[in-house]
């Protein structure tokens, strides 16, 4: 139903972390208004949790393609660098200048907290008119009958509800992550000389600290468990021992790679499923944050003036994001597996990457994307 003032049906977000804000800006920027536009979050509060990001030139073109910019005092890192610890001993693998970034893809690579990139979209929705709805629970659940629905006063819907389980399995569907290990992650002092991601190599598990804006180092260890992290962490250079801890996070793998039933499940065709809500990932290629912006930017003109009615153009939609998400999917997956590698493959990976290092690190088909429908 529309609402007064409304320029269509009412669209009801269910989630207003990154991938939700990131939506509600695009919907906007596409014609739709706050009278026919609720975004609801069941947690009382901004999420503000969390440490550092990446966002890759890819991910700053979809923030343009929502009229946004980057974070301020976003970090802009000189380089990201591949390092194994041999005998108390660092040795450099590669290095990936990231200077000619802006040339070559049209955007830097920038760091910042998850915190100033959540801060920065709802501040820049209150500027639009928009107020989030904290505290508010979304109503999806099965009906006494045992038919599932939905109970909404919206007949749209787009889920930004993250990887949580409980949403889908209100509407009978599976789960599409699974556990697969912890991400250990705190603070570290900087490392001396220019601002640089720097990537540690190890058998056990494997290390990556990122510049922030606030001139801290984020950390992060990735191991199959806390004992094998803090493990790794033992092994890092001398500065790492002054690390401050924040937390463990599960790691969670998605059970298959993306499809288009992921975003829009056929028995719920007035659904819409974005961000880690439809395609889970591992962190190891740094892009679940700038696949919920690309979701946003490429999915919201269409939402905007076509609604979320399955359709011939949603479908195809659709399938070129899943598309192209499965295969990020696929390369952090891979990207896990060769950055734990030891013994024989474990030397010919540090072999491959000191002879041809630059040129394995960049994907030129992920950073150099621009948004379109």
């Amino acid at each position: 139903m529309a609402t007064e003032g409304s320029s269509g049906p009412l669209i009801q977000i269910v989630g207003a972390g990154i991938a939700g804000t990131a939506m509600a800006h695009g919907l906007l920027l596409h014609g739709r208004s706050t009278h026919d536009l609720r975004v609801v979050d069941e947690r009382p509060s901004p999420p503000l949790e969390g440490a550092g990001i990446q966002l890759s030139p890819n991910a700053i073109h979809a923030l343009a393609a929502l009229g946004l910019s980057a974070p301020p005092n976003a970090c802009r890192p000189e380089a990201i660098e591949v390092l194994q610890q041999r005998s108390g001993r660092e040795q450099r693998l590669a290095r990936l200048s990231l200077l000619d970034f802006e040339t070559r893809f049209g955007a830097p690579l920038l760091t910042c907290r998850r915190a100033a990139l959540q801060s920065h979209l709802l501040e820049a929705l209150a500027d639009r008119g928009l107020t989030i709805d904290w505290g508010h629970q979304a109503s999806i659940e099965a009906e006494p009958t045992g038919d599932l629905a939905v109970k909404a006063t919206s007949p749209w819907r787009i889920m930004a509800t993250g990887v949580a389980a409980a949403p889908r399995r209100a509407l009978g569907l599976a789960p599409l992550a699974e556990p697969s290990g912890v991400a250990l992650r705190g603070w570290i002092p900087a490392a001396e000389g220019e601002p640089r991601i720097q990537l540690w190599l190890g058998a056990g598990g494997h290390a990556v600290s990122y510049p922030l804006d606030d001139g801290r180092t984020h950390l992060v260890v990735c191991a199959a468990d806390e004992p094998a992290a803090r493990r790794v962490l033992e092994h890092l250079p001398s500065r790492c021992a002054d690390f401050t801890p924040l937390g463990t996070w599960p790691l969670t793998d998605p059970r298959h790679i993306a499809t288009e039933a992921d975003y829009q499940h056929p028995d719920w065709p007035g659904m819409v499923w974005i961000g880690d809500a439809a395609h889970p990932m591992l962190p190891h290629l740094a892009q679940g944050a700038a696949m919920a912006l690309e979701d946003a930017a490429v999915l919201a003109p269409h939402l905007a003036h076509s609604g979320l009615g399955q359709s011939a153009a949603l479908r195809h939609v659709l399938a070129r994001r899943a598309a192209r998400v499965a295969r990020v999917q696929r390369d952090a997956r891979s990207n896990g597996r060769i950055f734990r590698l030891g013994g024989l493959a474990g030397w010919a990976r540090n072999w491959a990457l000191q002879m041809a290092g630059p040129h394995l690190m960049v994907r030129p088909w992920l950073y150099g994307n621009r948004p379109s429908g």
